[in-house]
């Protein structure tokens, strides 16, 4: 295949696409990455992770400029702290989808300012729903437990930038109530939209939050069309984001919708997936 277009911007989702499964960068990702920024390529990571979750030492380490967090809901500009664009669902719908998950035995993450809180009487319940050590350390480290996730300290009524949902499995695989809670999410279709990951589960994001969206909003700033912008993702949460770039690139580990739709398939997350196609189509 061969590109119609010079990219001169690149959206990463980072767990399962730029990260490996241990959640680290490979030496050819962030060369590659650092290559494609020297040539004057605006590179950044596209993620459904809080601003607070993604570690400042890969954003330093990679040089990131920008950071597209909580699934599109947020748009940070990394060389001054500033926060170019948010969005948030409606507090009492937020509370609403709490409550009712709670009573079918989810495990409710709430994101607010870049953070994401958990109840503590279920932090440890959590940690045990993840399906990877890596994950698992992951939300150690960047969930901060509290009394209640309704009722923040300080902050009576936060802009909910996105939720999450988990429950434990059965020995199936499969998480019971799982088909209840995606009727009873239709309920609220007008505020939010819900994705499905095989790590998290349930993902819900505000219905104006978009990788894709906020990706095209931040290259219109600098003059650069669709057409020029190329995507990396893997699973329910970048399809929008793939369908909105430029050049569309799942990759090998993606789920199957996604290698459908993708006009590009990288090698897998643990294979420079994404060093290799940089290299093929973007770096001179």
């Amino acid at each position: 295949m061969s590109l119609s277009h010079k990219i001169r911007m690149v959206g990463l989702d980072l767990d399962g696409t730029f990260l490996t499964s241990g959640k680290e960068v490979s030496e050819a990702n962030l060369l590659a990455v650092k290559e494609a920024l020297a040539q004057g390529v605006i590179v950044l990571p596209v993620t459904g992770r809080p601003f607070g979750a993604v570690p400042k030492e890969l954003i330093s380490l990679c040089g990131f400029p920008y950071v597209i967090a909580a699934g599109g809901a947020s748009v940070h500009d990394i060389r001054d702290g500033s926060v170019l664009f948010s969005c948030g669902m409606p507090y009492h719908v937020a509370r609403e989808i709490t409550v009712r998950l709670r009573e079918m035995g989810f495990i409710v993450n709430l994101f607010t300012e870049g953070l994401g809180y958990v109840d503590e009487s279920e932090f440890d319940a959590m940690l045990g729903c993840a399906r990877s050590d890596a994950a698992r350390e992951y939300l150690r480290r960047f969930r901060i437990p509290v009394p209640d996730i309704l009722h923040l300290a300080g902050n009576p009524t936060p802009c909910v930038e996105k939720l999450t949902a988990t429950a434990p499995r059965d020995e199936n695989g499969v998480i019971p109530g799982n088909e209840e809670a995606r009727r009873m999410l239709r309920d609220y279709e007008e505020h939010v939209k819900v994705m499905y990951s095989p790590e998290i589960n349930i993902e819900i994001d505000p219905v104006a939050a978009s990788k894709g969206g906020s990706l095209l909003r931040l290259g219109e700033q600098f003059g650069i069309h669709r057409e020029e912008i190329m995507a990396f993702g893997d699973s329910d949460n970048d399809r929008e984001l793939l369908s909105m770039a430029g050049v569309s690139v799942a990759m090998g580990n993606a789920a199957p919708h996604l290698l459908e739709m993708a006009e590009i398939i990288a090698p897998d997350n643990d294979h420079d997936g994404v060093a290799e196609i940089l290299r093929k189509y973007v770096l001179s």
